[in-house]
């Protein structure tokens, strides 16, 4: 904390300092513990996603969108809120040191990317699901979202994986 902490956000330096970043830091089990249900709750988010996403691409015709999509979305929920619960406190470790890489920032700009892709695809693409539920070819506007969606999520495990290395 030393190297950033004068140029760091307040908020970074309070969560290092906080109780939740003691504990994540003394605790013997704790942290493995916390990085493995990270790293559960992510790939269950990335399963759902990935095969949702390859199905709108064209992989898997036989099944219909909805049902598909009734089955993996409440994993992908799911995964999503455990990953974000143990990665705020994996954060709260060493926030400052994390916090001031740009491959940090550019990890949360590819989540909330992610985000509003998924916002785009309901509001968007679903809409008028009645027309292509069923069909092998989805409309190309859900085949982009789609292909941003895989796009966004990789980059999301790429760049949080480079922040125990940069």
């Amino acid at each position: 904390m030393e190297g950033h902490a004068e140029h760091a956000p307040v908020a970074l330096v309070w969560l290092e300092d906080s109780g939740l970043g003691r504990l994540m830091r003394e605790s013997l089990w704790l942290y493995p513990s916390v990085e493995i249900l990270h790293i559960l709750g992510f790939a269950m988010l990335l399963v759902s996603v990935l095969l949702f996403d390859l199905r709108v691409l064209g992989r898997h015709d036989h099944l219909a969108v909805d049902d598909l999509g009734r089955f993996l979305l409440p994993a992908a929920w799911i995964g999503m809120g455990m990953a974000a619960i143990t990665g705020f406190m994996l954060l709260a470790t060493q926030a400052v040191d994390i916090g001031m890489q740009p491959v940090f920032w550019i990890k949360m700009g590819l989540v909330v990317a992610a985000g509003i892709n998924a916002l785009v695809f309901h509001r968007w693409c679903l809409r008028h699901l009645y027309r292509w539920n069923r069909l092998t070819r989805a409309p190309w506007r859900a085949r982009l979202v789609a292909l941003v969606s895989v796009s966004a999520w990789l980059g999301v495990l790429v760049s949080g994986r480079l922040i125990a290395y940069l």
